[in-house]
């Protein structure tokens, strides 16, 4: 299966939020986006700081499982807040437990 890293930002915050998915990216955007009016995303918090909302791919991986991707994705979060400098701005608390807010 074919997976992305990706991370969801916007021109109005410092803050970023990484996942993981097996999708298209305009379509997992589009998924952040209709979650973010009607639930407690970790993502919602930077969509709703308004501004232009993006979403870039960090990472495409071949992998043989949800969990093998989630376990990169992890990764991936720890190499962008390993000095420290990110960790702050770093919001997936669904996973990691990281909070900028």
């Amino acid at each position: 299966m074919h997976g992305i890293i990706y991370k969801i930002y916007s021109d109005n915050t410092p803050y970023f939020y990484i996942g993981s998915t097996t999708k298209s990216l305009t379509r997992r955007l589009w998924q952040h986006k209709r979650k973010a009016r009607t639930k407690k995303l970790t993502s919602s918090k930077i969509i709703r700081c308004g501004g232009k909302i993006e979403i870039l791919s960090l990472e495409e991986v071949d992998v043989s499982s949800k969990e093998e991707l989630e376990a990169i994705e992890y990764q991936v979060i720890d190499e962008l807040t390993a000095d420290g400098s990110l960790f702050n701005y770093c919001v997936n608390i669904r996973k990691k437990q990281l909070s900028a807010f």
